[in-house]
């Protein structure tokens, strides 16, 4: 099967070198484009590049998530937004959209069990 190559405009600032980059540092499937909107249009859709939580990520924001939300959902912006993490963190919108973005980039698998 051909997989089928898309063009997709990168945000301002980001050069496919950089993309590059992220991607031998965190893997091939694991950087992504994320366009941050808003349902009452408080702001203009804004993209950032973001990557999968790996484990160490993942450990400090389940860490904190019950105790101290906040914390937590610091922790997803701070180790994932690969680029626009400072205009994501000067807006109440566009932090709650990027921690949405984050948040369904969560690994999720599942498992089969058998009785033996």
């Amino acid at each position: 099967m051909e997989s089928k190559k898309v063009n997709i405009e990168l945000p301002e600032g980001v050069t496919q070198e950089m993309i590059n980059a992220w991607k031998a540092k965190y893997g091939v499937r694991e950087v992504k484009l994320a366009t941050l909107s808003d349902a009452d249009g408080s702001f203009d859709p804004f993209d950032i590049i973001v990557r999968v939580p790996d484990h160490t990520v993942m450990g400090q924001f389940q860490k904190y998530i019950e105790s101290n939300p906040k914390k937590a959902q610091d922790i997803l912006v701070n180790g994932c937004i690969l680029h626009g993490k400072e205009k994501v963190k000067a807006d109440k919108y566009m932090y709650s959209a990027a921690v949405d973005a984050i948040a369904q980039l969560i690994p999720a698998g599942q498992a089969t069990i058998k009785n033996l």
